[in-house]
């Protein structure tokens, strides 16, 4: 159970991130050059990414695109985007370069606000041909037998942070990461 506060927490974070966006877009989904994907596309959040055709998706009320495998215990990936100053406060320059991002969100992921037993690594990586970060964050909250594992990865592009999460308790979390690297280097950025 606490497994769905934890994405309740990280839900309260997407739509922070997909900067309330109360969903303008609910996007479109089509067929793709990839078997076994779809194509998802929404304005709203500047973004295009293919979605294992067997998932259920929806785009929930921030705007975030979620995506969920069938027989779900909880694991999710998510794509949502906002701008630098929505996440970081009013007054935060659109020029904020990914480090001084990687610091702001790397600030949130300790163990007061996740939970004990946290490991965190950060690690370079690209996400729609750009710079970007991926945080691989675990626990195993107070009172529970169960890890749960988290990654985020993100860019920022002209003053706005494109972000790409995939969240699963440890004993699936392996399961989905060939579906998760598909959506990543899918991933584009609209204009």
């Amino acid at each position: 159970m606490k497994f769905f506060n934890l994405l309740a927490v990280n839900f309260a974070f997407a739509v922070t991130l997909s900067g309330c966006n109360f969903v303008s877009d609910y996007g479109n989904t089509k067929e793709s050059d990839t078997a076994g994907y779809l194509i998802h596309t929404n304005k709203t959040l500047n973004v295009s990414v293919l979605t294992p055709e067997s998932w259920e998706s929806k785009v929930n009320i921030g705007g975030q695109f979620v995506m969920r495998p069938p027989n779900s215990k909880g694991e999710s990936i998510s794509v949502g985007s906002s701008t630098v100053e929505w996440l970081m406060g009013e007054g935060t320059p659109k020029s904020t370069t990914l480090e001084e991002y990687k610091v702001f969100r790397r600030s949130f992921i300790n163990e007061e606000n996740i939970g004990p037993k946290l490991t965190v690594s950060v690690k370079k990586t690209t996400l729609a041909g750009h710079d970007a970060y991926e945080i691989l964050y675990s626990m195993q909250p107070k009172g529970e037998t169960q890890y749960y594992v988290f990654q985020e990865t993100f860019t920022v592009v002209e003053g706005r942070v494109y972000r790409l999460e995939y969240g699963a308790t440890k004993d699936v979390f392996n399961k989905h990461l060939n579906e998760l690297e598909i959506v990543k280097n899918s991933y584009r950025i609209l204009k």
